[in-house]
Parts: structure tokens; C-alpha cells; sequence
């Protein structure tokens, strides 16, 4: 998939370039549009406008993946461009909620609005908008519409994609888009939890669950494992998995070995908050050497490495221009580099860290360069850390 072609366009104007999408391309792209309007119906609200020209697509590169490895440490001569590990996300994301929803029809030849909007504005509610957004799924899938309101009333039929000639279309894919476009809304999937679980799940769900309050509605629990006891052991082995990153071994790699540099792969723009916390036991961090970052990181969000402890040195490009809260732990000896008067120099001063400043300074006035303590004259040790004088 050429991500290019996505960035900062409307899926209307990229299917007017293409025509359609690849199954597993929308897959991928409409995923986190349907987890988004599964947040907004968890806050007790509707959109309403759901269309192509609503549905916005971005593309940005993000470290959401492990390192290769070589007996237990990071392989010396790691290139990212040799080892193929640079992955770039392409998403989609709704515009703003509609001020009316579902603003009346008259003639009910919108592709996109279901029947409730013209029988009875009373029974709107969200599974109108699972109605609306199914229906994009289903043009951008097949590069056709759905039969209007009009045409389902004078006997139009609805093909699957399957029966159109597509190919490679997943079944829990068909099983989302038919349950989604039912016209009764009794039959439809009632919200968009229900359908961001079965494409996040890849399967039906087990049952159709009408939530009354927001609250109700577990983002983190898919709706197969709270239907059975049978399978909430299965549950809990499943959230030891990277699921975040969606890579298993990386479980093996922190592990079993210890990695000696954590090296972030060049072109990374934005460094995820709590990036390693999958990886590791709870309530246990690992202990790193070295975490070194490309140049290309722009932004490292709120906790990002803090399951990682690092022993020696962090490697911040200067051009970064927003750290999150909390984003480094560092060892009783570890410092970041950095250069005096940038971001990275006035967020250490900010959050008393060391910096590689600090040292240099230590160092000319003849101070530990562990804690800038004395250095004793007779035993050449700091006077408060107790560590030799090794400059």
C-alpha cells in the first residue's frame, strides 16, 4: 500500500482517484475510524454526518514495533533500511459531529442515511451512525454504493462484495458490513463498540448488546471473552501478548535477553506513550544501556520509555519539540545528551535531570561526574556517591 497517496485527503477524494480500496487496505484505514465513533457513542453522543467527504485520513510514521536481535543484544551493525523495520500507519478519523444529525432527507436518495431518518427522527440513535459508516465501508470496498432508501423500497437488492467479484475480502469484513447495513435497526449492529469489535476481534460477536449509559460500554474487553467464563483464562494469556504492537516475539526478546541499546529506526516522528510497557513484567522494568533517537523524532509523548530504565546515556535529537510527562526513567548514573540552550536542555533543567551539560561543567570544575559532588583530593573518590575519579 502506497501511504503517500493517502496523507491529508478525504477518503471521497481518494476514492475518486482509485475508484476502490483493497480489501485489507480498508481494513486498515477504516479500523480506526470505527474505534473512534465506538469512543463517541461511549460518551453518550452521535454523529450524524458520516460520509465520504467526513472521513478524514492522515498518515504518520510511529515506533510501535520491537528491534531485532542477536544473541540477546541489538546486532552492532543495525540499520533500520536493511533490516526493513520502518513502518508508516495510515488511519482515519470522522469530522466534527454534525449540529442536527441525520438532517431530514426529503427525497431519500442519500446512499448513507437509513430508514429511521425518514420513517421516525425518534428512533435515531447510534445505530444509524454504524448504518452510515458501513455504508462508506461498503462503497469504498466495491467503488459502488448501497441502493438507496428509494431503491430498497422499490425492491433493490444489496450484493456482498464477494458476490460483486471482490476478491480477498476477509469474512468477518462481510460479516460487519451485512450486519451493519440491515435496515431494520432492531437487525443492525446497535453501536459502533459492536463493530469496531468485530473487526478488531476478526470474528462475530457473540451477542448483540444494547447499552443503555456509556458506561456500559468496555472499550478494553472485547465482547467474546465477557460472554463465557470459559474463555476469560484465555483473556488474561492474551494480554501478556504485545497486542499493542502486535508483535509476539518482542515478549521473547525482553525477556530472555536483555537488550544493551534500545535504537529507535531513522524516520520516526513520534515515539507512543508507554511504547514498552507491554513488554515487560508488571511492576518490573527492564535495565537498558543506551536509547538512542533519530534525528526524525519530533515528539515523545507522556511516559513513553518509562519501563525502560537507562543505565548509561539517552540520545535526544534537538529538533525535538514536545516531551510528554514522565517520558525517561533514569539510572543513578544515567544522563542525557544534549546541547546547552535547546528544548531537550530546558526540559532536563525543568525536571532536574543530568545532561551531558552538566557533566562537561562537572568536569572542568574537577566535580563527580555521577552527582557533581567533591572529589577527595587524598582517595580520588566523590565524597558523597563514593565513585573513583575516572576523567
Amino acid at each position: 500500500m502506497n501511504n503517500d497517496i493517502f496523507s491529508g485527503k478525504t477518503l471521497k477524494t481518494v476514492l475518486e482517484k482509485r475508484g476502490r480500496l483493497e480489501p485489507m487496505d480498508l481494513f486498515y484505514i477504516m479500523k480506526s475510524a470505527a474505534e473512534e465513533l465506538a469512543r463517541l457513542h461511549q460518551s453518550g453522543k452521535i454523529h450524524g454526518n458520516i460520509k465520504p467527504e467526513t472521513v478524514l485520513i492522515s498518515a504518520q510514521r510511529w515506533f510501535c514495533y520491537s528491534l531485532p536481535e542477536k544473541n540477546g543484544r541489538l546486532a552492532a551493525g543495525y540499520l533500520p533500511e536493511q533490516n526493513e523495520t520502518e513502518k508508516k500507519a495510515v488511519w482515519s478519523r470522522l469530522s466534527e459531529s454534525a449540529v442536527l444529525p441525520f438532517q431530514a432527507e426529503s427525497d431519500g436518495d442519500n446512499y448513507y442515511t437509513p430508514l429511521e431518518v425518514y420513517v421516525d427522527r425518534n428512533q435515531i440513535g447510534p445505530w444509524s451512525d454504524v448504518y452510515s459508516l458501513c455504508a462508506v465501508m461498503y462503497t469504498a470496498l466495491t467503488g459502488q454504493p448501497i441502493p438507496s432508501i428509494s431503491e430498497w423500497i422499490c425492491g433493490a437488492n444489496m450484493k456482498s462484495p464477494s458476490e460483486l467479484g471482490i476478491k480477498n475480502v476477509p469474512p468477518y469484513l462481510e460479516d460487519a458490513l451485512s450486519m451493519g447495513l440491515c435496515m431494520r435497526r432492531k437487525d443492525r449492529l446497535q453501536n459502533g463498540m459492536e463493530l469496531y469489535q468485530m473487526l478488531r476481534d476478526k470474528k462475530k460477536i457473540v451477542s448483540q448488546m444494547s447499552y443503555k449509559h456509556p458506561d456500559q460500554m468496555p472499550i478494553s474487553t472485547p465482547s467474546s471473552h465477557i460472554s463465557s467464563k470459559k474463555n476469560r483464562p484465555k483473556a488474561r494469556r492474551q494480554t501478556e501478548q504485545i497486542r499493542y504492537f502486535g508483535i509476539k516475539r518482542a515478549k521473547k526478546i525482553f525477556r530472555d535477553g536483555l537488550p544493551q541499546i534500545i535504537r529507535i529506526p531513522d524516520k520516526t516522528d513520534v515515539i507512543l506513550s508507554n511504547a514498552f510497557q507491554s513488554v515487560v513484567f508488571p511492576q518490573k522494568l527492564v535495565k537498558v544501556r543506551q536509547i538512542i533517537l533519530p534525528e526524525s523524532v519530533r515528539e515523545i509523548q507522556d511516559h513513553a520509555f518509562w519501563q525502560l530504565e537507562a543505565e548509561e546515556t539517552i540520545v535526544v535529537p534537538d529538533r525535538t519539540e514536545q516531551i510528554g510527562t514522565d517520558a525517561f526513567r533514569m539510572g543513578e548514573s544515567a544522563y542525557i545528551i544534549c546541547h546547552r540552550g535547546t528544548r531537550i536542555y530546558e526540559y532536563c533543567q525543568k525536571k532536574h535531570l543530568r545532561t551531558s551539560v552538566d557533566m562537561d561543567d562537572w568536569r572542568n570544575a574537577g566535580l563527580c561526574q555521577y552527582c557533581g559532588g567533591q572529589i577527595s583530593f587524598i582517595w580520588k573518590n566523590c565524597k558523597i556517591c563514593g565513585r573513583p575519579k575516572d576523567y
